[in-house]
């Protein structure tokens, strides 16, 4: 099946440094070669390269699987550029701070090889789409989103990259505890309002770098999975923090105490005022939406040797 898909690899400047860009087009070149496979590499020079990109290879009618190069920012826009186009696939070779999607699979180091990714296998995921948008594995509004955005912050000071960004984005917001007001109403029946901690909606497990918030999630049941919690002391969260990280949490009579949990079909969501959410890593300011599940609305490669955790 690889042989007969062209292979475009979308490599983002601004998360791969030239030094990886150089390396990694090696090692794509040799893999292809040795496969004697359709191939092309795109680089982006600035914002919304991208998506220009793929709209002309699509108007040609192209049948190709897209290698997302870069974090889950990336993934979204060429998830988001290739929706609805039958024949397409969708594949993630990581670069970026988070990178948790691909921690949906097992054997994740196997993202990074290039044989094993034009060997790998279309698997059928869930979306969730709103407004005019789609995200392929978390939604994060309130504390989650406000980390994220510090991360981004953080980031631009030199010296402070990947990972350890993230933790002093986490210390930060840890300090400030921000709370959200929002009104959710799960699949048009229950309605849940007032100020929250944070609130995830999700097709995907994994947030921040790890955390295995939405740990019952399945990427392609149809559901979306949803959390709440509840305003927190700052002592009661770094107690609970850790199970929060490994997936522990939900489930537990604890959890039931602090948080809502459900798997449900659509989400209609206002926030109190317009405020800024974390889309796949990617920060979008709204007052609110309607998410809805979109069953396996998108093929997603998976490399050999890599299976999906949750089914």
């Amino acid at each position: 099946m690889y042989r007969q898909l062209e292979h475009i690899f979308i490599l983002n400047s601004s998360a791969i440094r030239a030094k990886k860009q150089d390396k990694l087009k090696e090692q794509i070149l040799s893999a292809c070669k040795d496969e004697e496979i359709k191939k092309e590499i795109f680089i982006s020079k600035q914002k919304g390269d991208i998506e220009s990109f793929i709209a002309g290879v699509l108007q040609h009618g192209r049948k190709a699987r897209f290698y997302a190069c870069g974090g889950d920012g990336t993934l979204n826009i060429v998830a988001n550029c290739i929706y609805g186009h039958e024949g397409c696939e969708l594949a993630a070779i990581p670069f970026g701070t988070g990178n948790d999607f691909i921690k949906n699979f097992t054997n994740t180091e196997y993202f990074s090889d290039i044989e094993k990714q034009i060997k790998g296998e279309g698997l059928k995921v869930d979306c969730i789409s709103f407004d005019d948008k789609i995200s392929v594995n978390m939604i994060n509004i309130g504390f989650d989103s406000a980390v994220a955005g510090k991360t981004e912050e953080t980031k631009k000071i030199p010296f402070i990259k990947g990972p350890m960004a993230y933790i002093v984005g986490v210390a930060v917001i840890l300090k400030q505890m921000p709370l959200t007001d929002m009104e959710i109403i799960i699949d048009g029946k229950e309605k849940l309002s007032g100020k929250f901690l944070l609130c995830a909606i999700s097709s995907g497990s994994y947030c921040g770098g790890g955390f295995n918030a939405l740990s019952k999630a399945v990427l392609n049941d149809g559901y979306i999975d949803i959390i709440a919690v509840k305003p927190l002391s700052r002592l009661k969260f770094i107690s609970i923090v850790g199970k929060y990280k490994k997936g522990t949490l939900l489930g537990t009579a604890l959890a039931d105490k602090i948080l809502t949990f459900r798997q449900c079909r659509i989400v209609s969501m206002k926030l109190g005022k317009e405020d800024y959410i974390c889309v796949d890593g990617e920060m979008l300011l709204t007052g609110g939406a309607e998410f809805k599940a979109v069953n396996k609305a998108i093929t997603f490669s998976v490399p050999q040797r890599c299976e999906q955790k949750n089914k």
